[in-house]
């Protein structure tokens, strides 16, 4: 990583580092962020990603490789249409150290949320593997740079509802397209950090723009995209604790970590009103509410 002095700053633009190697991490560390999820049932809170273990074995379809273990804990307040309500996640992830290559994850979701008086309560287990490791890293990073990565990910998902168990699979091949559009001084409440802007892209249009700060190891922000183009989701540093003072980890999983529980959470919300409407016929949770509700202004942090 390249270090200048900062003898002139431009609005937006990073002069005092132009790239970002592949980092070293040590156990204990750990980056608080805040989650603010704004589809028709939203999802406020706070969590913490821990580097738990280091040269973590892993063999999966028949590979061996060598990993960094890392947690995720979070939780917060579910808000929507009538529907108040808690949740918590704890998402256990393996990254390859030589790349930082995604090789698997599994996250637990819990939810308590009342509807119409009446409360309900949700659990889900996900677990997914990608086979090759998606290279979601592209160290070293440097303005411009593009690269992408195929992967065929399987996951499963364990899901109870009132006691109403369900299991699905999915096994779906796809390439993930990555762009590093530019680097920005960027002030979240952590601090000003100079960042790289990384654009990540699905195939279905879909894509998120991750604020990455080498001096954090980090993403000190995320803002997450559907495929019109409508703001679905932010993510912002509030403090952290790394002890090198380059490098970055990047938090994909945290972002597929809160989709999977927001839509499990949706998912509940639809059965829920099902059941409500024809008590004795199980089935499929219908469409979701389209509403998009607003967040209690009392627990968001703003974006800067």
């Amino acid at each position: 990583m390249i270090f200048l002095v900062l003898s002139t700053i431009y609005v937006g633009t990073v002069v005092g580092v132009n790239e970002a190697e592949m980092p070293k991490y040590s156990v204990g560390d750990k980056w608080k962020v805040n989650v603010d999820y704004k589809e028709a049932i939203g999802l406020l809170g706070t969590g913490t990603f821990e580097i738990i273990g280091d040269s973590v074995e892993v063999t999966q379809f028949g590979e061996h490789y060598v990993c960094y273990e890392c947690k995720f804990t979070g939780n917060g307040t579910v808000y929507g249409q009538n529907v108040t309500g808690t949740w918590t996640m704890d998402i256990v992830m393996y990254a390859q150290k030589s790349d930082l290559s995604d090789v698997k994850s599994t996250s637990t979701t819990y939810a308590t949320l009342t509807y119409a008086g009446e409360s309900h309560i949700m659990k889900t287990v996900t677990e997914t593997t990608y086979n090759p490791p998606r290279e979601s890293g592209g160290y070293p990073l440097t303005a411009g740079k593009s690269w992408s990565a195929t992967t065929t990910e399987l996951e499963t998902t364990q899901t109870s509802i009132d006691g109403v168990d369900d299991e699905k699979t999915d096994n779906t091949t796809y390439t993930k397209s990555y762009l590093v559009l530019r680097t920005e001084l960027t002030t979240v409440s952590a601090g000003e950090f100079e960042t790289f802007v990384i654009k990540a892209t699905d195939p279905d249009g879909s894509y998120s723009e991750d604020y990455y700060s080498p001096e954090a190891g980090f993403s000190v922000k995320e803002r997450e995209y559907d495929e019109t183009g409508k703001l679905v989701m932010t993510m912002e540093l509030l403090e952290y604790s790394y002890a090198a003072a380059e490098g970055g980890f990047p938090w994909l999983w945290v972002i597929i970590g809160i989709v999977i529980a927001a839509a499990v959470i949706v998912g509940g919300v639809g059965y829920v009103l099902y059941r409500r409407r024809k008590p004795t016929a199980p089935a499929a949770p219908p469409t979701p509410l389209t509403e998009q509700p607003t967040p209690p202004s009392s627990n968001v942090i703003s974006l800067q």
